[in-house]
């Protein structure tokens, strides 16, 4: 696999042409899980596990095949990319992790278990595009929105 980021997330959120974007790598891996429990049926389950490759933190994504954009073109406005520091390896253990709901962690695992496997051929390197707006800070990708631009603008200068 090679080690570098190609597309984006799609996006829900659009950036204009003068923003300045923060582009954070991500690995996009499709998991399998085999989920059984005592009161229910087994069922077998595809989704997507989004694993940050800054900061290694994993997110369970409903979607089964996550579409990546490559047409879309950074504007002309000021970008910071971050650095890559997860491997594929850990990224894989992250999404594992990610993959399990809180009721089949811990003592809960006794009433439902989940098995996840990751699907390590299909495994995606691609950005994640954070739009800092005036005041704010909005995940392109979620379009979730956070007025706290100056700190996180720094948080992200200093890493």
């Amino acid at each position: 696999m090679d080690m570098e980021p190609n597309g984006y997330l799609p996006m829900k959120v659009r950036p204009e042409p003068d923003d300045r974007l923060i582009l954070s790598p991500v690995y996009i891996l499709p998991v399998e899980s085999m989920e059984r429990g005592i009161f229910s049926r087994p069922r077998y389950v595809f989704e997507t596990v989004l694993v940050d490759g800054s900061s290694g933190t994993a997110v369970l994504c409903g979607d089964k095949d996550l579409a990546v954009d490559y047409e879309f073109t950074p504007g002309s406005g000021q970008k910071e990319y971050l650095k890559l520091k997860i491997s594929p390896e850990f990224a894989q253990e992250a999404a594992k992790y990610g993959a399990l709901p809180e009721d089949c962690r811990s003592w809960h695992s006794i009433v439902k278990q989940r098995h996840v496997f990751v699907r390590a051929e299909d495994i995606k390197l691609v950005w994640r595009i954070f739009i800092v707006r005036d005041r704010e800070v909005v995940d392109s990708f979620s379009g979730q929105r956070s007025d706290n631009a100056e700190m996180v603008g720094m948080l992200f200068s200093n890493g």
